[in-house]
């Protein structure tokens, strides 16, 4: 008897090991989820840039929950006849939106319709046989198994995160749907946390009177331009324009009317000028401009019309023998300078060429008026 007695103990002790071997590898397991969505919930809240943000949001998404896609979308207008645009899938993100992915009639669309209804995760399993799945959303997607949730922060739908699989595969576990779940919440006030920096961030580059960037953004991105420059083998020309006259414009007129002037110049050269060139604001009458891709000659073809069309602008309170006029100076890569102060250093020389001879003329560095 007692050897029966001593096997079934055995046994007992035998079963009580593996299960309790198994339980601590449930928990170990439930640790390093633990981990991971912590570590993740702190990357996403502290990432304030966009472009990084998205993408750390589509890694958790497929990488952390092993699904073959994901998409995320900002909304325009209203949740039921604005328009989803993607900004964000793997291997393209684009803030101004990936026009193929997107997504309008959205109160046609009665999936995307009940998600953007509730803040909950919405579970798609076999999506070709889901009758809340149109044939066109299917088409875009491509995805027969998906999760989809609102992206929402303190009382605002900022989009939609839908991510999931080509294929049906196992059926999504509850905790599965939690993980997604905390990952897009957490997104959500990240993406709103981001696009408030961005805002702030901008603010802080931008000129408060008239709008163009400031001093503090123009050597950092004069030095950027001039990599690219370098990378590719093109030129880039840099002008340093001062307005000529502006103290006796501004004492005869009034500091409004000088400020107004300032406005009106800026305008013009943002106007006038192509959408890769960068205009700064450099000092209290000077701007700096920045003209990727551009030769002594063509830069000084752009600064002769800047100068002709503000000779000719009709400025309050000028008198007809004293207009408001610009002097430029022109210096080009990798001709007049390698280093961005070198070349901002020959820009000025040109530029009081420009002014020593009569002011209202362009100068290029180097070269004779």
């Amino acid at each position: 008897m007692y050897p029966i007695l001593i096997l079934i103990l055995l046994i007992s002790v035998i079963y009580l090991f593996f299960k309790l071997e198994k339980k601590s590898k449930e928990i170990d397991l439930l640790k390093k989820q633990a981990n991971n969505q912590a570590q993740i919930t702190q990357s996403l809240l502290t990432t304030f840039d966009l472009n990084k943000l998205l993408t750390l949001i589509l890694e958790s998404l497929t990488k952390g929950l092993s699904l073959n896609n994901a998409y995320i979308y900002t909304l325009e207008g209203s949740e039921t006849t604005g328009l989803l645009r993607c900004v964000a899938t793997p291997g393209v993100i684009s803030l101004r939106g990936i026009d193929r992915f997107s997504i309008g009639f959205l109160e046609e669309e009665e999936i995307i319709s009940q998600s953007l209804k509730s803040r909950l995760p919405l579970v798609v399993e076999e999506a070709s046989k889901d009758r809340r799945c149109s044939a066109s959303l299917l088409k875009l997607l491509k995805l027969e198994q998906m999760f989809l949730q609102t992206l929402y922060a303190h009382g605002k739908i900022l989009g939609l995160v839908i991510a999931g699989n080509y294929q049906k595969k196992k059926k999504f576990s509850a905790e599965e749907v939690n993980r997604f779940s905390i990952i897009v919440s957490q997104a959500g006030i990240a993406l709103e946390n981001a696009q408030f920096y961005e805002k702030i961030q901008e603010l802080t580059l931008h000129d408060e009177l008239t709008a163009v960037y400031n001093y503090r953004y123009f050597y950092p991105k004069l030095r950027e331009e001039m990599r690219l420059a370098s990378r590719y083998r093109q030129p880039l020309s840099l002008a340093i324009v001062d307005i000529d006259n502006f103290k006796r414009y501004n004492d005869t007129n009034g500091h409004l009317a000088g400020d107004s002037a300032l406005k009106q110049i800026a305008q013009i050269l943002i106007n006038r000028l192509r959408k890769t060139d960068i205009v700064v604001r450099y000092g209290g009458e000077e701007f700096a401009i920045i003209l990727p891709v551009t030769n002594r000659e063509g830069a000084k073809k752009i600064l002769e019309d800047l100068r002709k069309e503000i000779e000719n602008y009709p400025f309050l309170g000028q008198e007809p023998v004293r207009k408001l006029t610009i002097s430029a100076g022109i210096s080009t890569y990798p001709y007049d300078g390698r280093e961005a102060k070198e070349l901002v250093e020959t820009a000025d020389k040109s530029l009081y060429k420009a002014k020593s001879n009569g002011k209202n003329q362009v100068c290029i560095y180097g070269q004779s008026l």
